[in-house]
């Protein structure tokens, strides 16, 4: 038997461990900048979304605030008073009562004989004098 003293050349791409390393990483980079870009594209929809709806609520507000405003006229609530027949008058001068704020007043508390605090007192009304 004869041994083969030649080298057996191998016809094969050399692909070396460096080289792996780097197109691993790019690809690895290109992959995570399409998937950031894809989040950024869904987020950016999602905000477009919500500042519609909130756009929706602003206009519902502002005419519900509106609504309300027509509502507290007093010539509406007159109407909704004769609708309902609800008699109302306009009260007297003894039915009048006036309570101050003690924030105007140096937060002074009445303290009576008693000493029990008097948080409102009966005012009278020249300007209601009744009929």
């Amino acid at each position: 038997m004869r041994k083969n003293k030649k080298k057996r050349q191998v016809n094969a791409f050399v692909f070396s461990v460096p080289y792996a390393g780097v197109v691993v990483l790019i690809t690895t980079l290109a992959l995570v900048y399409v998937w950031l870009g894809c989040r950024c594209e869904s987020l950016g929809a999602r905000i477009v979304s919500l500042e519609g709806a909130k756009r929706a609520v602003d206009d519902q507000y502002y005419n519900e605030k509106c609504r309300w405003a027509r509502m507290k006229s007093p010539v509406n609530i007159e109407r909704a008073l004769v609708k309902n027949n609800i008699v109302m008058q306009v009260p007297q001068k003894n039915q009048v009562v006036w309570l101050r704020d003690l924030d105007l007043f140096d937060n002074q508390m009445d303290v009576q004989k008693d000493g029990i605090l008097r948080f409102a007192k009966l005012e009278k009304v020249v300007g209601n004098e009744g009929k």
